[in-house]
């Protein structure tokens, strides 16, 4: 009897994990994407190429466990002209270095924006998991 009990309590405990990872899987994918259309939209438009080359990248972790909780990350980043990111970001000095190019804050003002929100997709994740 206690057997069966417990065996139907990991068996639950397995559903929710698997149901929660799926969740904030699904949570995570959905936050990357709307960052890099946001980025898409934000940043600086000299030829518009580096502005068009943010994407979204799917880096899967070692499966350690038979649910995929912490195994699948979701990376922003600029596939094109990634060199640019942090010369556009935080500024750089000129070829010559006799003067700088000014800062054109472009990627923190998205990140501030979609942490939280990003935070409040996992909180409901956890909250609707079955």
């Amino acid at each position: 009897m206690k057997s069966d009990l417990a065996a139907d309590i990991m068996r639950e405990i397995e559903s929710y994990n698997e149901a929660l990872a799926i969740e904030i899987d699904n949570a995570s994918k959905k936050a990357a994407k709307k960052i890099a259309n946001e980025l898409s939209e934000t940043s600086p438009k000299d030829s518009g190429d580096y502005a068009a080359d943010w994407a979204v990248k799917e880096v899967t972790g070692k499966k350690r466990y038979k649910y995929r909780m912490g195994t699948s990350k979701y990376v922003v980043h600029n596939k094109g002209h990634y060199q640019l990111t942090h010369l556009l970001e935080e500024g750089h000095a000129t070829k010559g270095g006799t003067s700088r190019v000014p800062a054109q804050p472009h990627i923190e003002p998205v990140e501030m924006e979609y942490v939280p929100k990003y935070l409040s997709a996992v909180e409901e994740a956890i909250k609707n998991a079955k």
